[in-house]
């Protein structure tokens, strides 16, 4: 064999062998974003991964995408399934939206044993009517309810980190925020009365009532907790009224697990140790190539290169 015949043998060996490499250790493409809807006539479109059964929906998988709600009278069980979201404008988590703009929104919707992390605006209502928040776990978003009617909406039983919950054109001051863990966060009351905030956990209560007593072992602290953080700015308006908890908590709410198909959060915060989300994996990242792929593609990479020059030095030898 002629030695210019060599060149394009060895070449071509080697580029098979990159190219495998990089084949054997490029990541998973990232999950691609949906946009789901709930319709006013009960079907389900942009996923298969709510499971419908008279009026509950149950998410199958975890989520990396928006739910638009138009139905009334459900049940939307996240089955402890991760609500993930881009953090982009007009991107909201789960969006009981009703039939839009002239029609009312979503009523007697209750939301449950979800995980919805990173939106603007995690969970949004879009005029409040016997709507329910139980269970969940609530982090780094807004959420914003707006009761325009007067029928109020209960949000109970969830941990909200790192986030706001705004209540909004509640005319009436009937919504209720009751037993949460506000870790880190707290609520802002814009454009109406002051919603029944009472007997929630406050993380930064010890730091802002440094003095403050047990009542009577009651589990209730002696001095009201008032998130006032947005008071100075709001004043001049006059709409704006602090948030008052009468009754602020000691202790986190105990809040149910969610089921076993879910990843596994903290849901019952201590004071010392905050609740921090651990699922297997939120639905968009990449996976890193793991230790035994990396060996492996650099083991037969170092294969291959060693045997395309032992057989050029044998081919030279022939010549």
């Amino acid at each position: 064999m002629k030695k210019k015949a060599l060149a394009p043998t060895l070449f071509l060996m080697l580029l098979f062998s990159s190219l495998f490499y990089g084949a054997l250790i490029q990541p998973v493409e990232s999950q691609s974003f949906e946009t789901i809807y709930i319709r006013d006539d009960g079907s389900v479109e942009g996923t298969d991964k709510i499971q419908m059964k008279g009026n509950i929906y149950t998410l199958t998988d975890d989520i990396f995408g928006t739910i638009e709600v138009e139905k009334d009278d459900i049940v939307i069980d996240g089955a402890g399934h991760t609500l993930q979201g881009r953090k982009e404008v007009n991107e909201r988590g789960i969006y009981l939206k009703g039939l839009g703009w002239g029609y009312p929104g979503c009523g007697n919707v209750l939301i449950k044993n979800f995980w919805i992390s990173n939106f603007l605006e995690g969970i949004y209502v879009a005029g409040g009517r016997n709507n329910s928040i139980i269970g969940n776990y609530l982090e780094s978003s807004i959420h914003v309810i707006g009761s325009a009617n007067l029928t109020g909406d209960l949000i109970k039983h969830n941990t909200i980190k790192d986030s706001w919950v705004f209540v909004d054109y509640n005319l009436g001051g009937i919504d209720v925020v009751t037993e949460n863990n506000f870790i880190d966060c707290g609520i802002y009351v814009g454009l109406s009365v002051a919603p029944i905030v009472d007997r929630n956990y406050w993380s930064d209560y010890s730091e802002k009532y440094p003095d403050a007593k047990e009542l009577d072992g009651s589990g209730i602290w002696d001095t009201p907790y008032i998130d006032d953080r947005y008071e100075e700015d709001m004043a001049s308006s006059g709409k704006y009224i602090s948030c008052i908890d009468y009754h602020p908590l000691i202790s986190p709410v105990l809040i149910p697990a969610f089921p076993e198909a879910s990843p596994t959060p903290e849901p019952t915060p201590t004071p010392s140790s905050e609740p921090t989300p651990s699922p297997t994996s939120m639905p968009h990242e990449i996976p890193e190539p793991t230790e035994q792929e990396v060996i492996l593609g650099l083991v037969f990479m170092v294969a291959i290169i060693g045997g395309s020059l032992v057989l050029f030095v044998f081919l030279l030898k022939r010549k």
